[in-house]
């Protein structure tokens, strides 16, 4: 069964109609390609413990972290089908873990108050259907 949620993904500027997700870098290892209407499959890597694509599970949740953690950066706000595994809510999800890693160690957060951002979810396969809100500025 298909589910709906939301994605903040940004142009992958090399490569046209192609997107990566906002906070991320093409040089880390968890750096997804997304593209519309095509499927993007979590990493085996990272799947096999627990960790899948994040996003958000309401619009306002998804606009929110838009505007405070990717701030002014060229960003939309996608509408995606969602497939396979989905962890809906906390405690379900795993521990946050350090974002900009380029190993494949997972280094948890620990510090006080670590946690995800409201509403977000996670999802095995993600595919990109329409933008909702598209923030063309900078």
């Amino acid at each position: 069964m298909n589910e709906y949620y939301y994605k903040v993904l940004k142009k992958y500027k090399p490569i046209d109609g192609v997107y990566i997700s906002a906070t991320g870098k093409i040089t880390d290892d968890w750096s997804l390609l997304y593209m519309k209407d095509q499927w993007t499959i979590a990493p085996p890597w990272l799947s096999r413990r627990g960790y899948y694509i994040c996003l958000f599970s309401e619009l306002p949740h998804a606009a929110n972290f838009r505007k405070e953690i990717v701030g002014n950066m060229v960003s939309s706000v996608w509408l995606c089908k969602c497939a396979g595994r989905i962890t809906r809510r906390r405690p379900g999800l795993p521990q946050p873990i350090e974002h900009h890693s380029l190993s494949r160690h997972l280094r948890p957060i620990h510090a006080r108050g670590a946690n995800w951002p409201v509403g977000t979810v996670m999802a095995e396969k993600v595919m990109p259907v329409e933008i909702v809100l598209d923030i063309n500025y900078i």
